[in-house]
């Protein structure tokens, strides 16, 4: 299975700078088959309820931080 990770843009050093975190939702069941391959997209959460969302409050059901899974699984990227 291979999962891609949207690049970081411009939405994404705004929201570091005010210290907020957003989400990367990976597909559940929304899966692309191509012959014995598999192939997935993450989805980032929209810019403005990452914004909007209080800092305290946890992360949707099912989500991760982009900065986490970069950190992560940088080292294993195409």
């Amino acid at each position: 299975m291979t999962i891609r990770i949207p690049d970081p843009n411009i939405g994404d050093k705004i929201l570091r700078y005010f210290g907020k975190k957003r989400a990367l939702l990976f597909p559940n069941g929304k899966l692309e088959a191509q012959g014995i391959d598999v192939y997935a997209t993450a989805v980032k959460e929209s810019f403005w309820a990452a914004l909007l969302r209080p800092r305290v409050t946890q992360m949707p059901d099912g989500a991760v931080d982009d900065k986490t899974v970069r950190k992560e699984f940088g080292e294993i990227r195409n």
